[in-house]
């Protein structure tokens, strides 16, 4: 179960000059990712398929009555006011919730196969109790790919090949977890 974020109308998920949308970054490495899984004979099912902004209890639900394996959230970080640029705040982190020994598995899988690769600070594997992680009934994690408040990063945020790229890395650490289970 691949979760794609925000949605469009969740308020000020959005980068200081406004070119940058959360949401658009979320769904296209969710939906990229969800190819990515797919060609490799991964049954890939999504909380949301389109901009609608679902809530975390859908979410959560939808995970749990979908008989997932694993649920991952696809997420961009933000730092301050929302309004300036914070460059001093950037990085990639994965959250695992504390009690899951397999969502830490997943997070380390996920994390090493971004780390160093994905080319910004690795902010490391942590422990949060986020709705999506805690309320979800298989192992859970949630990315930050890194800060649209950040000005360097946005760059990276918008590419279609650093989206790609993301992808690509996120698959890679879910399928790693998955075939460590064969």
């Amino acid at each position: 179960m691949l979760d794609p974020g925000h949605g469009k109308s969740t308020l000020g998920k959005r980068s200081p000059d406004e070119s940058l949308l959360e949401y658009e970054f979320n769904r296209d490495v969710a939906k990229r990712t969800k190819s990515i899984l797919e060609s490799k004979g991964i049954t890939v099912l999504m909380t949301v398929s389109d901009d609608t902004d679902v809530s975390l209890s859908q979410r959560c639900s939808t995970a749990n009555n979908s008989n997932a394996d694993i649920f991952v959230s696809f997420h961009a970080n933000a730092f301050g006011n929302g309004v300036d640029w914070e460059n001093n705040a950037g990085g990639w982190e994965i959250y695992y919730y504390s009690t899951s020994k397999y969502g830490k598995i997943l997070a380390n899988y996920i994390h090493d196969a971004n780390i160093p690769s994905i080319g910004i600070k690795d902010r490391g594997v942590k422990t949060a109790n986020f709705a999506v992680i805690k309320n979800t009934d298989m192992p859970a994690v949630l990315i930050e790919h890194g800060f649209y408040t950040n000005e360097t990063e946005i760059e990276l945020l918008k590419s279609p090949s650093w989206r790609q790229k993301a992808a690509e890395l996120d698959a890679q650490g879910i399928l790693n977890f998955l075939y460590s289970f064969k």
